[in-house]
């Protein structure tokens, strides 16, 4: 808001205030705690055989990405996976309903590109 100089749309700040932020450790049994009919899962993971100091990983990259896998697969649930760009990721994923890339430069005028993986998204009707 303070950039665009517009007061925002009340129902988006509604929204808002009903959305709930849990930045842990992911596993396939948060989705037991966490899941219902207004869920979104929103997953931007560390990168997969990349090294980037912020997104430092610790523990079993597999199982990570096991679990993400399965739930992007399972359509009863609404999730949005970003990720750079990487053909092993989309290779081990499988077909989601929608994926789209985006290509960006960086501050230093490297090109990259990121990924983003919606899966049938009942929520937003996808």
């Amino acid at each position: 808001p303070a950039l665009s100089g517009k007061k925002p749309d009340p129902a988006f700040v509604a929204m808002l205030d009903r959305v709930e932020f849990h930045e842990e450790a992911f596993t396939y049994d948060m989705i037991d705690r966490y899941d219902g009919s207004t869920t979104l899962w929103y997953l931007d993971p560390p990168y997969l055989m990349e090294s980037n100091s912020k997104y430092t990983h610790k523990g079993n990259q597999f199982g990570l990405f096991a679990t993400i896998r399965k739930l992007l697969n399972d359509a009863e649930h609404s999730c949005i996976l970003v990720h750079s760009a990487n053909e092993l990721l989309e290779a081990y994923l499988g077909p989601s309903a929608y994926s789209y890339d985006k290509t960006y430069t960086t501050r230093i005028g490297k090109k990259m590109m990121h990924s983003v993986w919606v899966n049938g998204c009942p929520l937003l009707s996808i």
